[in-house]
């Protein structure tokens, strides 16, 4: 007896074999073209060369000459300085450059001499940051101009007065050079023993002072 034959809409027969399977499963799980293979991965190949890159970039800092380096990783600033040079540091730090090259500072200090004649005095005193220092002097001071103000300042007014304070007027004029060396000790040991008392000794170097001006009253 001959069976009927049934035909699904869903079902086909395959002319090679004559086996049949669901056209709605065809696709599943078919790869992707290859080209969309190949674009993914230079994508990702891409992404990884540019964040490395980035972290290559920020793991090492040139400081210039005449300069020095702090560094600090959310706010914790490392002891450790970053001289001239080429200086290898942590991705994540934060630095900042700091002048260390000799810098001059002009004053004008009102006086009087030891015959109470009254004298201006003008003075210029040269300074620079101790580079190998400069981690614990901005610990303390934050900024150059902070420490002109709260140290250098004052002790260049203090040591005009005590050093014309020597001298007569007419001394002061003629003994223009030991005038001179007595302000140059004096702001030196002042600055030291102000500098001493932060607990940041020695992170700031006073080098020459020189005598610009000295002006007394019209009635001298």
């Amino acid at each position: 007896m001959k069976l009927p034959s049934f035909k699904f809409p869903f079902f086909k027969r395959n002319n090679n074999n004559g086996q049949s399977f669901d056209t709605r499963s065809s696709n599943e799980g078919t790869p992707p073209p290859p080209s969309s293979v190949n674009i993914f991965g230079w994508l990702k190949l891409a992404a990884v060369v540019v964040v490395l890159a980035i972290v290559a970039f920020n793991s090492f800092k040139v400081v210039p000459r005449g300069y020095v380096a702090t560094k600090s990783v959310f706010g914790v600033l490392d002891p450790q300085p970053l001289l001239a040079g080429f200086n290898p540091i942590n991705p994540l730090s934060s630095i900042t450059l700091h002048n260390v090259l000799v810098t001059p500072k002009q004053a004008v200090a009102k006086s009087g001499s030891h015959d109470l004649q009254k004298v201006t005095t003008k003075v210029t005193v040269s300074y620079n940051l101790v580079d190998s220092q400069a981690p614990v002097f901005f610990k303390e001071y934050g900024s150059i101009e902070n420490f002109i103000e709260a140290i250098l300042d004052p002790a260049i007014q203090e040591s005009v007065k005590a050093a014309t304070a020597h001298f007569t007027a007419t001394d002061l004029w003629t003994k223009r050079e030991t005038v001179r060396d007595e302000i140059e000790q004096l702001v030196r040991s002042n600055v030291a023993s102000a500098m001493a008392s932060k607990k940041a000794p020695g992170t700031v170097a006073i080098n020459r002072v020189t005598l610009d001006n000295l002006d007394f009253t019209p009635m001298f």
